[in-house]
């Protein structure tokens, strides 16, 4: 009996034994179909690339773009920009073939592109070359400022900002405004060969150079920076304005042909105009001029030196033409002008005057002489006179008019105070 109860004893620690062994062999099992050791999502059994980095999103097979590379370029997924690289092909570093990339723009791919470096926005053949590229007679202008090139692409003669532009698509422009552009430089208009008429105003230009466009008759360069100007070249200008600059002094001895010449707001100190018989406009106001001589230019019909620093009478006895005449602002202490019988308009106020005869200007309709020293003044010859400025000249006291004036005075008739009109100031 001792015996069989032994034996029992036996048996059950065998089959403890047993069952504990079987649950065992069962966990061992499930760790290997329910673990992820990544931590990607997919299990380690079904799982080809088990060292997935961390937060990496992975496929079925448990594999990132990091990990895997699609078209077998050598360039992992996640930063191959062309996936899909023909066979064998070699790549650069981004993943790309030569039949891939475009490097110039041109629409042509590089292994065919026989001109890789193709200016932007040029138009291409099959090879990806451009006429400037294939051309040898394809010419270009340097434009190095972006506002000039900006504009002239406005106008149609440029497509795309490059520095430069075609000479050929300029050569054969006679007219060309660039005013108010913002333009700083215009490095690239000698190319502009036939240019007859350049309006380059309001802009920042501190210098240009107009020695090859012959063929100018107009050019304006009002309200720049121009210190300096060569227009010795330029013999066919009929019109010059240059007005509101930086210059103080300019050589217009060559420019035979000028009609009209606008120097306005610059600083020049000296200037030779015999030459230039054939002016009709002269404008020189709000300079530094201390003298002018005007005598051989007898075309002259308007002529404005205001503001400058005239210290001795003008001589305009050979300028029988003028209409227009205007000296304010100097400090002239006599004028003549008897001879000038055309005029109509003629101002010298803020002078030095004491007295000016103009009884011969019948023709005036503005006369200003305000803020001189005259004594007295005569205008009862100058019947068509509908503006007077006189005010500021404390000794004037009597004015003299004709009856008509007398009865008719305009509301453009300014005197001081203490002044009186008369038909006889004796």
């Amino acid at each position: 009996m001792k015996k069989l109860f032994q034996l029992t004893v036996s048996l059950l620690l065998i089959f403890s034994l047993f069952i504990t062994c079987s649950k065992d062999d069962t966990s061992v099992v499930q760790s290997t179909t329910q673990t992820d050791t990544d931590g990607d999502g997919v299990m380690d059994d079904v799982d080809t690339c088990p060292d997935t980095p961390q937060g990496e999103v992975v496929n079925d097979s448990g594999c990132s773009t990091s990990q895997t590379d699609t078209d077998g370029d050598g360039v992992m997924d996640d930063v191959d920009t062309c996936p899909d690289t023909p066979q064998g092909e070699v790549v650069n570093d981004s993943g790309c073939s030569t039949s891939q990339t475009d490097t110039d723009g041109d629409g042509i791919t590089d292994d065919v592109d026989t001109c890789p470096d193709t200016p932007s926005g040029e138009t291409v053949d099959s090879t990806g070359c451009s006429t400037s590229q294939t051309d040898p007679n394809a010419r270009k202008t340097y434009v190095p400022d972006y506002f000039f090139e900006r504009k002239l692409i406005d106008l149609g003669y440029d497509d795309v900002v490059d520095n430069y532009v075609l000479t050929d698509n300029i050569e054969n422009i006679t007219s060309l405004e660039l005013i108010d552009s913002n333009i700083g430089d215009l490095k690239g208009i000698e190319d502009f060969v036939s240019l007859t008429y350049l309006d380059a105003g309001l802009n920042g230009i501190l210098s240009i150079d107009v020695s090859a466009n012959t063929a100018l008759t107009r050019l304006d360069m009002t309200h720049n920076q121009l210190s300096t100007i060569d227009v010795s070249a330029n013999t066919a200008l009929t019109h010059l304005r240059l007005g509101n600059n930086h210059l103080s002094r300019i050589d217009v001895s060559t420019n035979t042909a000028l009609t009209a010449l606008i120097l306005d707001e610059n600083s020049i100190l000296s200037i030779d105009v015999s030459a230039n018989t054939a002016l009709t406009h002269l404008r020189l106001s709000d300079n530094r001029l201390e003298s002018i001589d005007v005598s051989t230019n007898t075309a002259l019909t308007y002529l404005r030196l205001k503001n400058n620093q005239l210290t001795i009478s003008i001589d305009v006895s050979d300028n029988t033409a003028l209409t227009d005449l205007g000296v304010r602002g100097n400090h002239l202490k006599s004028i003549d002008v008897s001879d000038n019988t055309a005029l109509t308009k003629l101002g010298l106020g803020s002078n030095q005057l004491a007295s000016i005869d103009v009884s011969t200007n019948t023709a005036l309709t503005e006369l200003t002489l305000e803020s001189n020293h005259l004594t007295s003044l005569d205008v009862s010859a100058n019947t068509s006179l509908t503006k007077l400025f006189v005010q500021g000249n404390r000794n004037l006291t009597c004015i003299q008019l004709n009856q008509t004036q007398l009865n008719t005075i305009d509301n453009l008739w300014v005197k001081d105070a203490g002044a009186s009109y008369s038909l006889n100031c004796n």
